[in-house]
């Protein structure tokens, strides 16, 4: 079986803090940033993310959900709904250069898709170093498998849960960083 493989310029960047710093302002972000990396659409279970942003929210004021991407089938009355949130922003038009800082200024990539045919943004996440929370079904319990956290795309008290323990708990946010990285390898040997 030969496995699809992403861009290796996705990986962790030695990015010093006011690097960091500087795009956490250029986008106006909070201290701690939850990423989404995909289309605007329906299948991408956008509305469980708002979900998840809210129960959060309720506990800490200092995370941001950030959705990267382009419009896609329900965009509209999806993105209606996002303008509403006081924590989620929709960004457009990022090239691949502020894309792969972005995925090393977050601190946990959010994917709680519905459908997926094979699903690069996760392994781009854990290629870079940042540990996945995203939905157990498809294409992607083969992708993740042990590099990430699953749970049921509509299980979003569990997901909150765990970004939640990503952010606090630091030795567990470095056992999956480090296990995302892993599995990310499998998907780029030569």
């Amino acid at each position: 079986v030969i496995l699809p493989a992403t861009n290796k310029d996705f990986k962790p960047m030695n990015l010093s803090n006011y690097e960091k710093e500087q795009i956490k302002s250029t986008f106006n972000l909070l201290n701690h940033v939850i990423l989404y990396v995909g289309m605007i659409e329906n299948r991408k279970n956008i509305l469980g993310i708002l979900k998840i942003a809210d129960l959060i929210n309720k506990q800490r004021s200092d995370v941001e959900f950030i959705l990267v991407g382009k419009k896609g089938y329900g965009s509209e009355k999806l993105l209606k709904e996002v303008n509403k949130s006081a924590n989620v922003k929709h960004l457009t038009n990022i090239d691949d250069s502020t894309l792969k800082k972005l995925y090393n200024i977050a601190d946990v990539f959010l994917f709680p898709s519905y459908y997926e045919g094979f699903g690069y943004p996760p392994l781009e996440a854990m290629q870079s170093g940042l540990p996945v929370v995203a939905s157990n079904n498809t294409s992607l319990k083969e992708i993740i498998d042990f590099g990430g956290i699953m749970h049921d795309a509509e299980d979003y008290k569990s997901m909150s849960r765990d970004i939640l323990n990503l952010l606090d708990d630091k030795s567990f946010y470095l056992e999956m960083r480090n296990k995302g990285i892993e599995r990310a390898n499998k998907f780029n040997e030569d």
